[in-house]
């Protein structure tokens, strides 16, 4: 009945919904152009080796697998891996990823597109990401034999959907096409069973959490900029992944700060997508007192000293003007501030907040569960308006005891938690060894 309903009215409207908008959407349209051409890739692979194919939707649910993917081609180069994304915001920032033999787009997923795709693709196991569940490929795959893991496995973050009882039903079974879950948590299992999922689940912690440390212990050693430029009585906001109601929020604060109380405080802004559109806004709304980040390292590529160059970036803000970045700034931060709190959701938390910088976001979390944890454990702060975060900036200004120790509460469920990814290899691994030769 589930695949019935999803192949004659769920994929039909996907389909309706592709043909009316690839002309308008420049996203969307690229995808659909350059989808088939990516699987030239899949032609040139050799025959005669173990596959693992891993899925994930876009670049954020690969960050999440990337540490699992590097894992295994250290303990057998040999294996092939093949990463496949439905978005181009993944494929395009990924599509050079040096730990994949093959990356390409994965086609809608229509009972044709399915067959088509796996054909090529030949692995021996599928791997999928957090809550990619295609039916018509994991159906495919079932037919033959193919082994299907579902990893960093969460419940829908909304309650209505959560509860709604035909979504449960439709949960369990699209759940029931995996051989095996991999949850974040213990109640995103208990929700699995719950609702009746058959499939073999454990509970493990987000994978991500092992990339995020390799990537902040490796930035503690090379910092992108050496905080020794800033003066050493100033303090660094780092603006992550920010939409202009957090830079008009931000903007305003930190402007009371520096009039009202005379605090030296340098804000870094890293806009979500930092497109020209986004930038123009950012220098406007700045008027004209910052600095790209791009000129800042072309600085420090020159000749100048540091005291050049301090003098060059003297009370300016950075505007991040590149993706990529992020991760490394919040090692010279002092506290950050998530974006995407007052528009769909805010975005991923646990980078800051491995570094054990204290947080703070606007109000919609609901669809983190990282940002929901620290939350209700003290570790992150909701800000409403620019004087609630002035507020917030201020107390931790003042009291550096209070700023270490909100910064610890994430920092140590971060490292808590590692090691996930690398029982996941062991297990994915064990099983490509137990596979027929």
């Amino acid at each position: 009945m589930y695949s019935f309903i999803y192949n004659y009215i769920f994929i039909p409207l996907a389909l309706l919904y592709v043909k009316i908008f690839k002309k308008r959407n420049a996203k969307l349209a690229e995808r659909e152009e350059n989808c088939r051409k990516s699987w030239e890739a899949l032609e040139i692979l050799p025959e005669n080796r173990k596959r693992i194919w891993f899925h994930s939707a876009s670049m954020g649910e690969f960050e999440q697998v990337k540490s699992v993917i590097e894992n295994i081609k250290k303990e057998r180069p040999e294996v092939l891996i093949i990463c496949s994304f439905f978005s181009p915001s993944g494929y395009n920032t990924q599509k050079n990823y040096p730990y994949a033999d093959a990356i390409v787009y994965m086609p809608l997923d229509t009972k044709r597109n399915a067959k088509e795709f796996i054909n090529l693709v030949k692995p021996d196991i599928a791997v999928f990401v957090r809550y990619e569940i295609w039916r018509n490929h994991l159906e495919v795959l079932k037919s033959k034999g193919i082994p299907r893991v579902l990893i960093n496995a969460t419940r829908p973050s909304q309650n209505f959907y959560r509860n709604f009882f035909l979504t449960q039903l439709f949960i369990r079974s699209s759940m029931n096409l995996f051989n095996n879950i991999f949850t974040v948590g213990r109640k995103h299992t208990k929700y699995f069973k719950q609702i009746g999922v058959r499939s073999y689940i454990r509970t493990m912690t987000d994978t991500r959490y092992d990339r995020i440390i390799a990537k902040i212990e490796e930035a503690k050693t090379k910092k992108i900029i050496p905080r020794e430029l800033f003066d050493g009585n100033e303090y660094v906001l780092i603006a992550g992944s920010t939409w202009e109601p957090d830079e008009r929020l931000i903007y305003k604060a930190i402007e009371d700060l520096r009039d009202e109380l005379n605090i030296k405080i340098r804000v870094i802004y890293v806009p979500h997508e930092p497109t020209k559109e986004r930038l123009d806004f950012l220098s406007n709304l700045l008027l004209d007192n910052f600095i790209y980040l791009s000129e800042v390292l072309e600085l420090l590529q020159s000749n100048k000293s540091y005291n050049e160059i301090r003098y060059i970036i003297n009370n300016r803000d950075i505007i991040c003007d590149s993706i990529g970045k992020l991760l490394q700034l919040y090692a010279i931060g002092d506290f950050a501030y998530i974006g995407g709190g007052f528009g769909e959701g805010v975005h991923s938390v646990a980078e800051a907040g491995g570094y054990g910088l204290p947080l703070a976001c606007g109000p919609k979390i609901k669809k983190s569960y990282d940002a929901l944890y620290f939350l209700e454990n003290g570790g992150l702060q909701i800000v409403l308006s620019s004087k609630h975060l002035e507020q917030w900036l201020y107390s931790l200004i003042i009291d550096k005891e209070k700023r270490n120790y909100l910064g610890e509460i994430p920092k140590n469920h971060i490292y808590q938690s590692a090691g996930s990814s690398r029982l996941i290899t062991l297990k994915l691994l064990n099983q490509l060894d137990k596979l027929k030769e």
